[in-house]
């Protein structure tokens, strides 16, 4: 009881000292009593992240940075994470908790302090991992593959794979989404983070989750008498269709660079036309109402209205010019959907916008009406954030959807957006509502909103 008495004073010691402007190693926290954790305690961790999950992008381990092999503890971020990687010194602010029978961190800011180097995670005993001396720590494990098969619905679109170890089955799971037939049998290395599993609040095995596709690696020992047949059966095919296919394909691509050609000299054609023409009567119109507001004895109410007419055409010209460069730029793009997006943040860093995107589950096959219809829409949200919300950072994120669909966000640190109080057609602002037409004719669910500390528009397909 005196034993317990002096580890809750020096845990609440600790904490103190945390809020007071100083931090915490991991090990202070892992030692901290379940008392301490179960009240909620504020406070501040610093380390090095040695894991980075690929199942929950929010989730990081952080260990002792002179020990980075020693056990950590689990971050769970309410802020997006897609620029931090293994190897950075991070403080992490946060909230204590008890997650899966270990102490986690709900963490409201995670500041990187430098980036350092991280040494390959060393090979495990298997002796180690079976007891559960290993929770918490980044392995590797070798062994066979003795099956694989889908994790659970919870754990999303991902799967788990049986490694024998002389004699004993550990669990692995792989953030993506394999046959059983793919590594069968194959010799490997796999790398990631030791989990508890837990059942009924006991401890009854040890999981090693696989932070992405570098975590796996083949030892080159796979029985491969199978594939070879498999291999010489179907080489016999791809060489005898060969010829057949190598002309299909040129064919088709010689039709794709003539519709595309066309189709890139009817949009210079009327991009000309636009500006040669209405461009120019707008310009001329706005002329006109500033001489009217210039003459002598024009009534205030007069002044008043061509003022709101000069508005509505300087935007109305805006909104031209904008269609005009779009089908000079356009026309004929082969970009896929990320490689636009990747295009406008690179523009957005050249004015100064800390710009980064973070992409998975975009569509792989786009028509050039819904590619150019998404572009515009992420365009507009991204240029109301950057002149109306003063946003100096935008993050562009896409997340796959159990259905096969996508989410597609834009999220900025700019001043809070307030749709219902945002001017519509009347005013003469028609960005938003051409952000929803855009929407409604692709069949996307399009929303405003916060997460966290960002501002967000988010773009979702529908079932």
């Amino acid at each position: 009881m005196k034993h317990q008495a002096v580890l809750l004073f020096a845990s609440t010691l600790a904490l103190a000292n945390a809020a007071a402007d100083e931090y915490l190693w991991p090990s202070e926290v892992l030692s901290m009593p379940r008392e301490t954790i179960a009240t909620g305690s504020v406070l501040s961790v610093r380390g090095i992240v040695t894991f980075m999950s690929g199942l929950e992008s929010n989730r990081f381990t952080v260990a002792s940075e002179d020990h980075p092999n020693q056990r950590g503890i689990e971050v769970v971020s309410k802020v997006p994470c897609m620029d931090l990687e293994c190897g950075a010194v991070v403080l992490v602010s946060g909230t204590a908790f008890e997650r899966n029978g270990a102490v986690s961190v709900e963490a409201d800011a995670v500041d990187v302090i430098r980036v350092e180097k991280l040494s390959p995670p060393p090979v495990a005993k298997q002796s180690d991992y079976r007891k559960g001396l290993l929770d918490g720590r980044v392995v590797t494990l070798e062994g066979t593959v003795r099956e694989v098969r889908p994790a659970p619905p919870d754990a999303g679109d991902a799967s788990d794979i049986l490694l024998l170890m002389d004699g004993y089955t550990a669990t692995a799971r792989l953030p993506w989404r394999t046959e059983d037939d793919d590594l069968r049998g194959e010799s490997v290395q796999v790398s990631g983070l030791v989990r508890a599993v837990i059942r009924d609040g006991k401890r009854i095995d040890s999981m090693l989750e696989v932070e992405n596709a570098a975590g796996l690696v083949s030892l080159g020992n796979r029985r491969s008498l199978r594939f070879m047949v498999y291999a010489s059966v179907f080489l016999g095919t791809v060489l005898a269709c060969a010829l057949a296919v190598l002309l299909a394909l040129w064919l088709r691509v010689r039709r794709e660079r003539r519709e595309a050609a066309v189709v890139a000299a009817e949009r210079r054609r009327m991009a000309a036309d636009l500006h040669d023409t209405i461009e120019q009567h707008l310009a001329g119109a706005n002329l006109l109402a500033a001489s009217v507001m210039q003459l002598d004895g024009t009534p205030e109410n007069v002044r008043s209205a061509m003022k709101n007419l000069m508005s509505l055409l300087a935007n109305a010209k805006l909104e031209v010019r904008s269609a005009v460069l779009n089908l000079r730029s356009v026309g004929g793009e082969t970009q896929t959907l990320e490689e636009a997006i990747a295009g406008m943040a690179a523009s957005l860093g050249k004015t100064g916008v800390r710009a980064r995107y973070r992409l998975r589950g975009l569509p792989p096959s786009l028509s050039e009406g819904e590619r150019q219809d998404i572009l515009l829409i992420l365009h507009e949200a991204s240029t109301n954030a950057v002149k109306h919300g003063r946003a100096k950072t935008i993050l562009f994120t896409c997340d796959p959807k159990k259905d096969g669909g996508f989410v597609l966000r834009i999220l900025n640190d700019g001043a809070p957006f307030e749709i219902d109080r945002a001017l519509g057609p009347e005013t003469g602002h028609y960005g938003l509502s051409g952000m929803r037409e855009r929407a409604l004719r692709n069949r996307l669910s399009l929303s405003w909103g916060r997460r966290g500390k960002w501002s967000c528009v988010q773009l979702e397909s529908e079932v």
